[in-house]
């Protein structure tokens, strides 16, 4: 059972805010996970187990330093914040959730100007 989102149109993320990233294009949903276009995605009825969650969000502006946090079921993971330049921060987790538990992917940046990230978010069910 498997989710995979990708975000097709660049998402603008000002400089020090933390912005939940927002799925427009679903390359794979065997449950119906995530309504399209929502920043949240949800466990369906009866699909409760041990979860390998992956975020990576990509832009070519960045000049400060950044992070990507994923909030599962309200526990946060988070990347430490990457060095100032690198245009690519991932995070991964694995989680045991239960039906109705969400998960949400955010970034911050410390550039100085709004930029544009993409990105894609990958969510296995491993273990039930």
């Amino acid at each position: 059972y498997t989710l995979s989102l990708h975000d097709a149109l660049p998402i603008s993320v000002g400089s020090g805010s933390q912005t939940t990233i927002t799925w427009t294009t679903e390359g794979l949903d065997t449950h119906g996970f995530l309504t399209p276009t929502s920043g949240t995605v949800t466990i369906p009825a009866g699909m409760g187990g041990l979860y390998a969650i992956t975020a990576q969000l990509v832009t070519y502006f960045v000049s400060g330093r950044c992070y990507a946090q994923i909030t599962a079921a309200g526990r946060i993971y988070r990347t430490p914040f990457t060095s100032p330049g690198e245009d690519l921060v991932s995070v991964s987790a694995t989680v045991p959730l239960a039906a109705g538990d969400t998960i949400s992917v955010a970034v911050f940046h410390t550039s100085g100007s709004t930029i544009k990230w993409t990105g894609y978010l990958d969510v296995y069910r491993i273990s039930y």
